[in-house]
């Protein structure tokens, strides 16, 4: 079931736009902290990386 919305989310994400870079599917459990540090790293270090999210559609303009 997590797999399944994991993909309709990343579908989603690509209608509007965003790198699918932004968003990853990893797991671990609670005695894999080190594991999970790294990945988190890694996740946060890509989407520095993209730099700032433009999205198609944004609302930006509409309250501006």
């Amino acid at each position: 079931k997590a797999l399944r919305r994991f993909r309709m989310f990343a579908k989603l994400l690509g209608q509007f736009g965003s790198a699918a870079q932004r968003f990853r599917r990893d797991g671990g459990g609670a005695g894999e902290a080190e594991r999970l540090q790294q990945i988190a790293n890694d996740l946060a270090a890509a989407v520095k990386a993209l730099g700032p999210l433009k999205l198609r559609g944004s609302v930006e303009s509409e309250v501006a």
